[in-house]
């Protein structure tokens, strides 16, 4: 699993995201992180089946049994909505695409009636980034490199299977 993968898991976790500790750390798929994340807390929950349809069906993707948010692909930003009121900003190519596209979620639930206009943080809307990976090390690196007790390597850690003499990546005598 590489970081941040594991860095993504950590966070939805701190986030007490509804649904993920039903999907197995082997079902997320491995991801590269190329732009930064956003993360922002109403203070109310979202129906996401309702949030689903007011978001609009062409913009959103909601699995239920698969991702416990509610996809949206905005113009600027992708932002995940979860049941908790938590949201996810990924893809936004700057802090105001983020900014933008929470705006337009928010305005869409507040709008429809989904959420109160009071559920929004009196400071309004203000995407935060997610902590990096080195602000986690313990949680984050035992995530990415779960001790599954295999045998390693004691010269270059590559895991073996247990019946290897010699090491197949270094060479080192095992015995």
């Amino acid at each position: 699993m590489t970081v941040d993968r594991a860095r993504l898991l950590v966070a939805l976790d701190d986030l007490d995201v509804q649904g993920m500790a039903s999907v197995a750390v082997a079902d997320v798929p491995e991801i590269e992180v190329r732009d930064p994340a956003y993360a922002v807390a109403l203070d109310a929950a979202v129906d996401t089946n309702m949030a689903t349809l007011e978001l609009g069906i062409e913009a959103t993707t909601y699995q239920p049994d698969a991702f416990p948010g509610v996809v949206y692909q905005g113009d600027a930003a992708t932002v995940l909505v979860f049941g908790t009121g938590q949201l996810v900003v990924a893809d936004a190519g700057s802090r105001a695409d983020a900014d933008a596209a929470v705006a337009t979620v928010v305005a869409r639930l507040v709008e429809t009636g989904l959420i109160d206009p009071g559920a929004v943080p009196e400071a309004g809307v203000e995407a935060l980034p997610l902590p990096a990976a080195e602000d986690l090390p313990g949680r984050v690196h035992e995530a990415a490199d779960p001790d599954d007790g295999a045998p390693e390597c004691p010269d270059c850690g590559t895991d073996l299977q247990g019946t290897e003499n010699f090491c197949p990546e270094c060479g080192a005598e095992l015995a």
